[in-house]
This record gives C-alpha cells, sequence and structure tokens, in this order.
C-alpha cells in the first residue's frame, strides 16, 4: 500500500462523524456513536489544540474563524473484537470535531501553526500535537494562557498536576469521556477537555472544508479508526 499523502488523516473523518457507520479491519468492528460534548467559546476566532495537562506554549492554529460559540462532538467508537474473549470489546475516542457550520467536508487540510508549512512533510506525515497524559483538547488562546497562569501558582503551591486536572478529570473516562471548563469569566472562554483515544500517542488535526473552501468543521484524528 503506497503511503497517504502528506498533510492528511489515517481514516476518512467524514465517516468517523456519521453515526451508526462501521469501520472494519482484521481485528474488530469500529462502531461510529456521536456524542455532543459542550460548547467551545472562541472569543478571538482563534483554536489551540494539545495535551492541556501537558503543553508548555500557547501557539494556536493559524487559520481563524468567527467569533462566537460552537458544538463539540466526539466520535465514540464502540469496538467489537473478532476474538470473543471476555473483556476484549471497548469504546474508545476515536475523533473529535468542533462544528462551525452545517454541512459535510469534502476535503481536509492538516492544521497547521507558525512556522509549519504542509510542503515539508513526507508521505505518510502530517503536523499534530504530542500526548503525555492522554487527553487532548479544543481551547480559545486567551483561556490556555489564562490556564498557563493558573498553572504556575499551582506548581508554586507544590501541586504538581497543577490547575486542570482536578477540575475535570474525573470525566474523562466512560460514559462522559471528556469535560469543559471555563477560564475567562468575562469572554466565556473555555477549553473543552477528551480523553485521546489509545492515550498517549502524537495526534494531528484537520479543518474540514466544503466544496467552495468555506471552513465547516475542525478534526482530531486519535488514530483508533482503521
Amino acid at each position: 500500500m503506497e503511503p497517504r499523502p502528506p498533510g492528511t488523516p489515517t481514516t476518512d473523518l467524514a465517516l468517523a462523524f456519521k453515526h451508526g457507520h462501521k469501520f472494519k479491519d482484521d481485528r474488530a468492528t469500529y462502531k461510529v456513536q456521536l456524542k455532543e460534548l459542550a460548547t467551545l467559546y472562541l472569543p478571538s476566532g482563534k483554536v489551540f489544540a494539545a495535551d492541556p495537562l501537558t503543553f508548555h506554549r500557547v501557539t494556536p492554529f493559524d487559520r481563524s474563524v468567527k467569533r462566537g460559540k460552537y458544538p463539540v462532538v466526539i466520535s465514540i467508537a464502540d469496538i467489537k473484537y473478532a476474538s470473543k474473549k471476555k473483556g476484549y470489546d471497548q469504546e474508545r475516542v476515536g475523533a473529535v470535531m468542533v462544528r462551525f457550520a452545517k454541512g459535510v467536508p469534502v476535503k481536509w487540510v492538516n492544521a497547521t501553526r507558525k512556522g509549519q508549512k504542509l510542503s515539508e512533510l513526507e508521505p505518510g506525515e502530517a503536523f499534530g500535537y504530542g500526548v503525555d497524559a492522554g487527553c487532548g483538547c479544543f481551547a480559545d488562546p486567551t483561556a490556555a494562557e489564562a490556564l498557563e497562569q493558573l498553572n504556575e501558582i499551582e506548581v508554586a503551591n507544590n501541586n504538581w498536576e497543577g490547575y486542570l486536572l482536578g477540575k475535570v478529570g474525573d470525566s474523562l473516562g466512560a460514559p462522559t469521556w471528556g469535560a469543559q471548563w471555563t477560564l475567562v469569566p468575562k469572554t466565556k472562554a473555555n477549553i473543552v477537555v477528551v480523553h485521546s483515544g489509545w492515550g498517549d500517542g502524537v495526534y494531528a488535526s484537520f479543518w474540514g472544508l466544503s466544496k467552495k473552501g468555506a471552513v465547516l468543521c475542525l478534526a482530531t484524528d486519535f488514530g483508533v479508526y482503521p
């Protein structure tokens, strides 16, 4: 099999957000279940995505969207293994999407940050963010900057886990798989946190575009679906 073109998803993300669709490989069947998780507030019109518990700098994606509030939807993979051994079947968050407009994307473009160029990628590669704490997020950069400041206060008081984990940690597993937390009350700028697929790794985000090039959504692929 030839490697996929640079900056493209590992799976068909349109199908990853089609409720009831079934992906299959030699190991299992992955049935898509959609769940609206939270509302994301973007007062700046910029989007930041990272591991919210371990990020070191706030660098949003280059592309902007209209300022406002948008639904965040998670795609949960209901995994049924071909092997019938007890305890194999499970659920995982396959992808997460913030939806800006109605419609099904016809093209997916790797979301980049300042200094990243798709032309520099090799076949099969995509820009993504590293996860070391088993979760990912979407946030307005002002919310992420506020979280940075709160983390500094917590660490100064010997709470090495930081500010956020104590607020949302209990919600990262089934059945909720994620949560939101407001970090700038004046503008409602918040962070939406989700469990990241199989856990730690590097996960890429993609802008979903209409036939005319309008931005319909932004999705992070957690590499669960074949």
